[in-house]
């Protein structure tokens, strides 16, 4: 075919490189915006994790949720993971 126009996509007849339609199979909507990260005031995270696991030995945290002898923990940064209670300490001021 002469003069034909290069498609990129078979169902939505695209140019190469235009995004795909909403009805395209091929389509992907945008990634959602990254929420912001808050930091937490040290004087909030009245405990320290004395474990090794992730990195996060000696690190100060907070109590978000307690069971049995679980509990839910956040860092300064906001990760958060369910340990076992043993694994907390009072922090000492100072």
């Amino acid at each position: 075919m002469v003069g034909a126009v290069k498609t990129h996509c078979l169902w939505c007849k695209n140019e190469e490189g235009a995004p795909h339609l909403q009805w395209c199979p091929r389509y992907q909507p945008p990634a959602p915006p990254e929420p912001e990260l808050v930091l937490l005031d040290t004087s909030d995270l009245p405990f320290v994790y004395r474990w090794t696991r992730d990195g996060r030995h000696k690190h100060p945290c907070r109590v978000v949720k307690r069971v049995r002898n679980e509990c839910l923990i956040e860092f300064a940064d906001g990760h958060r993971f369910t340990t076992d209670r043993r694994s907390l300490r009072k922090a000492t001021k100072g």
